[in-house]
């Protein structure tokens, strides 16, 4: 497909890319739906590879400041409309694939993906891009024509070679993190620990994660995190934790004695709903509750 009467690349690309989306997929015979399918995908990996080479230029020039941005990933992040960690991985990639010219090749064929990508940006990231440097073709290769899999391997031994000792315990200690976000209704849970805090939250989990019953028909990830949440509890529980703003941590219960007697439908005891969690005072209602406040209802509140 090429769009006619000229003009710039990417405002060829843009008029491509109107046509193709209006395109009747549903209509497509079943050989040409494939293998366009498998046209797309490279051509994702190219534009995504020029997406990189675009950004790493406008990075290099500063150009962000323009905008009144800190950073290229602070503008990433403002005119493409996505995360911060998703623009940061962006400009990542861009800064990777700048450096590493043989990478860089590879992708813009569409023979690599941003997942391959992102692994060697991980490895220089541990080990340096002086270090990555001599092996540029050889990570074009392994992402290239092996799997993710394959290209992890290439790049655990790229560092084994760089490190053999692995990287000092300052230095594990150093890159720690953990956070906590809240999304569509559940706390997500994302982070790294060193080698021996690690350790440390792999034996505390162990310890309460009791072998699954025949009636238990929970997952394993599932038993883990209810051993991390009991863990929690349990802490709280013993009341030696820091006060936090003059209080001191805990979980309170609000449960109705209607619900305690009859069930959450007013008959069924055994269709009673989870308890109500109160933290530092205030209370979140069950949806089912709204409209009964702390004090309306009788209901009776446990703190623990």
């Amino acid at each position: 497909m090429r769009s006619s009467g000229g003009g710039r690349p990417v405002e060829c690309l843009r008029a491509d890319l109107d046509a193709l989306v209006v395109t009747d997929v549903a209509a497509l015979p079943d050989a040409t739906l494939r293998s366009d399918l498998l046209e797309l995908l490279a051509a994702r990996n190219q534009l995504d590879a020029a997406i990189a080479s675009w950004l790493a230029s406008f990075d290099a020039r500063g150009l962000h400041d323009e905008d009144a941005c800190k950073t290229a990933a602070v503008w990433v992040r403002v005119y493409g409309r996505g995360s911060g960690p998703a623009a940061s991985r962006l400009v990542g990639r861009a800064r990777v694939l700048l450096d590493l010219p043989a990478v860089a090749e590879a992708a813009g064929r569409g023979a690599v993906s941003t997942e391959h990508v992102d692994r060697i940006r991980e490895l220089v990231k541990d080990v340096g891009i002086e270090a990555v440097l001599p092996s540029d073709r050889i990570l074009a290769d392994a992402a290239a024509h092996g799997d993710l899999n394959d290209l992890t391997v290439v790049c655990g031994r790229i560092r084994d070679y760089v490190d053999p000792d692995g990287p000092e315990p300052i230095e594990a200690f150093d890159k720690r993190e953990l956070t906590l976000f809240h999304q569509r209704g559940m706390v997500m849970v994302r982070g790294q620990l060193d080698p021996e805090g690690g350790a440390a939250v792999h034996e505390a989990i162990d310890a309460l994660m009791r072998p699954p019953g025949p009636d238990d028909p929970r997952t394993a990830g599932q038993r883990r995190a209810d051993a991390l949440v009991d863990l929690a509890r349990g802490t709280l529980a013993q009341g030696d934790l820091p006060t936090v703003g003059g209080m001191r941590p805990q979980v309170g219960i609000l449960i109705p004695p209607q619900m305690l007697l009859y069930g959450a439908d007013g008959n069924d005891p055994h269709t009673r709903m989870h308890p109500v969690r109160r933290r530092h005072g205030s209370t979140r209602h069950h949806p089912a509750l709204r409209g009964r406040g702390a004090g309306s209802g009788g209901g009776h509140a446990a703190g623990s």
